[in-house]
């Protein structure tokens, strides 16, 4: 919600999801609009997988790809300090990523 944006979210987020995949839902972007939210994969290398999604029919633009639902910071390419920040900056239903660090596809 637009009272979480600034906020970075950590993936471990605690010593039981080490090794997991851990998925992030962004809420609707047109109740967000100018929200930021920033995702950080904080395990060793390799062994966690971070996916962040859109609300149910909203999309990611990412690489000049606009109607992407997912980004995935995947489990075998992961390092420690891979980051995405999101921003909610069009009107409608797509969000779009600021700032990238590691592989996402």
């Amino acid at each position: 919600v637009i009272g979480d944006s600034g906020s970075t979210f950590t993936c471990p987020k605690n010593d039981t999801t080490a090794g997991a995949s851990v998925t992030f839902t962004l809420p609707a972007v047109a109740a967000n609009e100018g929200s930021v939210f920033t995702f950080v994969n904080t395990g060793a290398d390799g062994t966690n997988q971070v996916v962040v999604t859109g609300a149910a029919g909203e999309y990611i633009t990412y690489k000049g790809v606009v109607n992407q639902i997912t980004l995935t910071n995947t489990l075998a390419t992961s390092k420690v300090g891979d980051f995405v920040k999101i921003g909610g900056q069009l009107a409608g239903a797509t969000w779009t990523v600021l700032d990238i660090q590691g592989v996402w596809a």
